[in-house]
């Protein structure tokens, strides 16, 4: 979340958003904007939305999510399931 000034303050879109952790982090610094979370695995989606529920989760693929505007577009976790083999 350092790529910005205004990071907490903007729209963001968290793809491979898993159990929700970034909004964790967002919420411990006075995040005020739009999120929504996507992830390909439901069962990572049903924890998020447990975990917060009056943020926007969603169980998709980026290509085929509904078309919005977003300041930022954030992969912070999904690069650690990449079998580079």
């Amino acid at each position: 979340c350092d790529i910005a000034d205004d990071i907490f303050t903007s729209n963001l879109l968290d793809v491979g958003c898993g159990m929700g952790h970034l909004v964790d982090y967002l919420l411990e610094n006075q995040f005020s904007a739009c999120y929504k979370g996507i992830d390909i695995f439901n069962a990572m989606i049903s924890l998020a939305k447990k975990r917060h529920p009056l943020y926007d989760f969603e169980c998709n693929d980026i290509h085929a999510i509904e078309k919005m505007t977003f300041d930022y577009v954030l992969a912070s976790g999904i690069f650690a399931f990449v079998d580079l083999e």
